[in-house]
């Protein structure tokens, strides 16, 4: 049995503001919008993505090589009902996204484990009035999940009506489980059905606000502190439709640049060009999980971090002189810091205290460039070192562990 998302990409999903009968697919964070649903989807656990439309053009089959690929889910394009019979086996679980809609993720979770039979629903109220009404007291939510053997049925006597339109229908009188969400989500555009590009646009600030809240909450230590700065950032990153994996790109170049610099010896200018490539790095995945897109190969971010710790592991060995005792007082904090996040990106940390009870990468390069711009170095590291005996101890303290 699989989860197959059934989506849809025909003359609706394509924005005609500018008069242009023909228009191009609606953009959403750098993809069109049927490809951040697809991925919506694939996140959600979709093994296949079928999407309905008019004619496969050019834009159409370059969606299907982004999103698709050898080790990815399988994308397909149809455009009769006929190849969409062949393509669902009776067994599967259909995900059916409206067109043009746009879905918190969590949407989606909450769907799929109400059960093989499902819709989401909110309340019909002033701010859902653009929502498919579902009854005298409920608008459509923009997704519902049935056994691929109710979709088959309703392709053998379907006629000229809408797929996704016939399928509600079928599912709301055969009294089919309903979701509930909020109508907030609504109110704060973040679930939202648009017909152009500006109102796209809008939705994306919206959704990338709420998420960017998210990651603030989550974010411990250094990361919360500056979080209303990134936020700013990733926002403009999202609305500007900027591909993640280039600013990642741009945190590699910049990372061999600040290694370049302290090999030879300029360690301020070193630590700082450093703090930018992983700030650079931070937002760009930031940016991705807002859009669900992909900022490159994990490796090219732990590159960047491995650089900051070698580049951390430069400033303790031109500090100490070679003096053997001075070189592993400054390693062994670099070292604990290299390993803690190996931890961290492992089992990320749940309690209270050790959320924050961190010293990622970024944190100790900002200490240490603190350190040389105040002229005590040593300070700085002696600092580290102390936190890194604090956080070790906190961390191994079972009762820690256990605080919400």
């Amino acid at each position: 049995m699989a989860l197959v998302a059934l989506l849809s990409a025909r003359d609706g999903a394509r924005d005609h503001a500018d008069g242009d009968r023909s228009g191009s697919l609606i953009e959403f964070g750098g993809q069109p919008l049927v490809g951040y649903q697809a991925r919506l989807a694939v996140a959600a656990g979709a093994e296949r993505v079928l999407i309905h439309v008019d004619e496969v053009t050019p834009e159409l089959s370059r969606l299907v090589d982004q999103i698709g690929g050898p080790r990815a889910p399988e994308v397909a394009l149809f455009q009769d009902m006929t190849i969409l019979a062949r393509s669902l086996a009776p067994e599967d679980r259909v995900l059916l996204i409206a067109e043009n809609i746009i879905l918190p993720p969590d949407t989606l979770a909450s769907l799929l484990v109400a059960g093989p039979a499902a819709v989401l629903a909110l309340p019909a109220v002033p701010a859902t009035s653009d929502l498919e009404r579902i009854d005298g007291g409920a608008v459509w939510g923009g997704a519902l999940c049935l056994p691929a053997t109710r979709v088959l049925a309703t392709i053998d006597m379907l006629g000229e009506w809408d797929l996704a339109l016939t399928l509600l229908r079928r599912a709301v009188q055969d009294g089919i489980a309903r979701v509930a969400l909020s109508p907030e989500m609504v109110m704060e555009g973040r679930l939202a059905l648009v017909h152009d590009q500006e109102s796209a646009d809008l939705a994306l600030q919206a959704l990338s606000d709420r998420s960017q809240a998210d990651l603030s909450g989550r974010a411990s230590g250094l990361g919360s502190l500056l979080a209303p700065v990134s936020r700013a950032m990733v926002r403009e990153l999202v609305r500007r439709q900027i591909d993640p994996s280039l600013p990642v790109a741009l945190s590699l170049l910049l990372a061999s640049a600040g290694l370049a610099l302290g090999l030879s010896g300029w360690m301020i200018s070193a630590l700082g060009v450093m703090l930018l490539a992983l700030g650079t790095c931070d937002l760009a995945r930031q940016a991705a999980l807002v859009t669900l897109r992909v900022a490159g190969p994990p490796w090219r971010e732990r590159l960047v971090h491995g650089a900051g710790l070698a580049l951390l592991a430069l400033s303790g060995l031109h500090l100490s002189g070679g003096q053997p005792l001075m070189l592993a007082g400054a390693g062994l904090p670099v070292f604990l810091i290299g390993v803690l996040a190996l931890a961290d990106e492992r089992a990320p940390p749940a309690g209270l205290w050790t959320r924050w009870a961190r010293l990622t990468v970024p944190a100790a390069t900002l200490i240490i460039f603190l350190g040389y711009l105040l002229g005590r170095p040593d300070g700085a590291f002696a600092l580290l070192a102390a936190l890194c005996a604090l956080i070790v101890t906190i961390r191994l303290f079972p009762g820690v562990q256990k605080v919400a």
